[in-house]
């Protein structure tokens, strides 16, 4: 039987403590309904990533076997491919970015109110287990935001990843086929060899594409590139909500 440590059950309940509010209350369909959508969203681009290997199978058939009227068909259908994989992104990303602002949004309310219901701003300063808590204004305006970004970010990842792995198996099994052979004078069939060769390479793989690929990669970025003006507009949008939270963590301590 697998053993959770203490910290961490302690770590994965105060996680779902913050979790739980926005999802257990009342009239949160809509909320409900957009991760539906995101996960048919999810299984949309996995289907079409089956699509496009299917495509590049037949296309380097099509081109071995010099099938002209094939590989016009296939050329003409692949902008027709990539742009459903490139609309499904685009709207799985911007309706992820529409559940963080709903779900901050309602989440930082929920917070402010209990902050500042019966003077907990000063109380929870002073006294409690939450005594000295350093910059709960800080908390309150950014913490919030990377706890409910970096859950649908790995969530949603963690699914789609899943997804891909779980249906590209199937497909490397089914082409791998059985692979026969005799030692020893006794026969052995090995069906989906492919997956049992490809299974020890993965992990290792990916292990130094994220640890080892990123910091080899030196990509220049423009002092003027419009993601960081986007980023400094996004950054304004915030300090008057963290401006207006900091005179009462100084009233605290004056």
């Amino acid at each position: 039987m697998i053993t959770i440590p203490i910290t961490l059950r302690m770590l994965i309940a105060k996680y779902l403590c913050l979790l739980k509010p926005f999802w257990l209350r009342k009239n949160n369909k809509t909320s409900v309904l957009l991760i539906i959508i995101i996960l048919a969203m999810i299984l949309g681009v996995v289907k079409i990533q089956v699509w496009l290997n299917d495509w590049n199978n037949d296309f380097f058939n099509a081109l071995s076997q010099k099938e002209t009227d094939k590989l016009w068909q296939l050329v003409l259908w692949f902008p027709a491919l990539l742009g459903i994989f490139v609309l499904i992104s685009v709207n799985k990303t911007w309706l992820i970015k529409l559940l963080t602002i709903r779900w901050r949004e309602w989440l930082t309310d929920y917070y402010l109110n209990r902050w500042f219901a019966d003077k907990n701003y000063y109380f929870t300063q002073i006294y409690g287990e939450h005594k000295n808590t350093d910059n709960p204004d800080q908390r309150i305006a950014e913490d919030i935001l990377l706890l409910i970004s970096k859950t649908l970010s790995l969530s949603f990842g963690f699914i789609q990843s899943l997804s891909m792995l779980i249906t590209f198996t199937v497909i490397l099994w089914q082409s791998a086929g059985t692979l026969s052979f005799t030692v020893g004078g006794t026969e052995w069939n090995i069906q989906g060899y492919m997956v049992y060769g490809f299974a020890p390479i993965f992990p290792d793989t990916c292990y130094h594409l994220t640890h080892y690929w990123p910091a080899a990669v030196d990509i220049p970025v423009a002092s003027d590139n419009p993601v960081h003006y986007a980023d400094a507009i996004r950054y304004n949008a915030r300090t008057p909500l963290q401006g207006s939270l900091l005179p009462l963590t100084r009233l605290v301590w004056a």
